[in-house]
């Protein structure tokens, strides 16, 4: 079993690349929640009762663990030797 070795490559040769790769998720990110809050306290009667539904919006759990997968897969595929 080849190991595998750790190293600190200092800024991504390419960073830019990395920005879009994680960018439509950022993007994703904060239009679902402006809308959440324009739903909640603009469209519905009661804001209480609409942000304690825990029901309303669900996908963004996906949308967030998404970011955190793409993040983390940027950050670790900058540091894994070639």
């Amino acid at each position: 079993m080849r190991a595998v070795h750790f190293r600190y490559h200092g800024a991504s040769p390419r960073p830019f690349d990395d920005v879009a790769r994680h960018l439509p998720f950022t993007l994703q990110h904060v239009a679902v929640d402006a809308n959440h809050a324009w739903q909640g306290f603009i469209v519905s009667n009661g804001a209480d009762a609409y942000f304690q539904d825990v029901t309303k919006n669900t996908f963004k759990n996906v949308l967030y663990e998404l970011e955190t997968l793409v993040a983390d897969a940027i950050l670790v595929s900058s540091s894994v030797a070639p």
